[in-house]
């Protein structure tokens, strides 16, 4: 693919634009230039996000050949076996001297550069996470709450009958940790279905970029930790409202 790009017998696109023009290897492509028109065969498709509606890569040669424009904006610079990304910035640095502005940015900066800004220890995602989980714990704590309230004269009777306040305590965590396991689980499903239905919304209707998917798992775990975290929390939360419960009163309403 390069080799037949860079002998000018051919050009490769973007996956995006492949989809809205509807190319595909071997298809030819007319590009109106100053200098002429341009038809080259497409010889690759490739996965690039730098544009949404598309992308051609050409021979350098060709295009100042034909669009008459000797500027050059960017340029990817891939090190060499054994040299380490600050060798080459360094060495780059020597060449260009003062004579050109330049900023040399490494693949993992600016990969810290959009998930990760300038000031910013959390991105986005981290954000979301945080006010999941604490959505999780809340509900976890509510949800004891309320059963201790509508099943007081039940807990009433368990003590009555000679159950201690601890034996309640741990029938009550091991409800709260069963529900948070099965509703882990569950939104781990429904969020793994839907995280694939978006994705394939994204390619076919938004952006044409085809994202790989990726399961999170450190969120997973982030998840589960919370979950076993919570069921004692929710018990404890749920423990002044027990006490509150009289025997009497509980065992006369029953």
């Amino acid at each position: 693919m390069c080799l037949k790009t860079a002998r000018e017998e051919g050009i490769f696109i973007s996956e995006a634009l492949a989809r809205l023009e509807r190319l595909k290897l071997g298809s030819q492509v007319e590009l109106t230039a100053p200098g002429g028109t341009l038809r080259l065969p497409v010889v690759g498709i490739v996965n690039d996000h730098s544009d949404k509606r598309g992308v051609i890569f050409l021979s350098l040669p060709l295009y100042r050949r034909y669009w008459n424009d000797q500027t050059t904006d960017k340029f990817r610079i891939d090190a060499a076996s054994g040299v380490t990304v600050e060798q080459l910035r360094a060495r780059i640095r020597e060449a260009l001297a003062d004579r050109y502005p330049a900023s040399l940015m490494s693949k993992q900066q600016m990969h810290d550069y959009v998930f990760h800004p300038r000031g910013d220890k959390l991105g986005p995602l981290e954000y979301q996470i945080l006010v999941c989980l604490a959505v999780a714990a809340l509900a976890l704590m509510n949800m004891a709450l309320i059963s201790v309230a509508d099943r007081g004269r039940e807990f009433a009777v368990l003590r009555a009958i000679g159950a201690f306040r601890g034996q309640v305590r741990k029938t009550l965590l091991v409800e709260m940790l069963a529900t948070g396991g099965l509703s882990l689980l569950l939104g781990l499903a429904l969020g793994a279905a839907l995280l694939l239905y978006l994705l394939a919304a994204v390619h076919r209707y938004l952006t044409g970029v085809n994202l790989e998917y990726a399961f999170p798992w450190d969120a997973v775990i982030l998840l589960v930790c919370v979950a076993l975290a919570a069921g004692p929390a929710a018990v404890l939360a749920a423990v002044p409202a027990m006490r509150r419960v009289s025997l009497s009163v509980a065992l006369d309403s029953e």
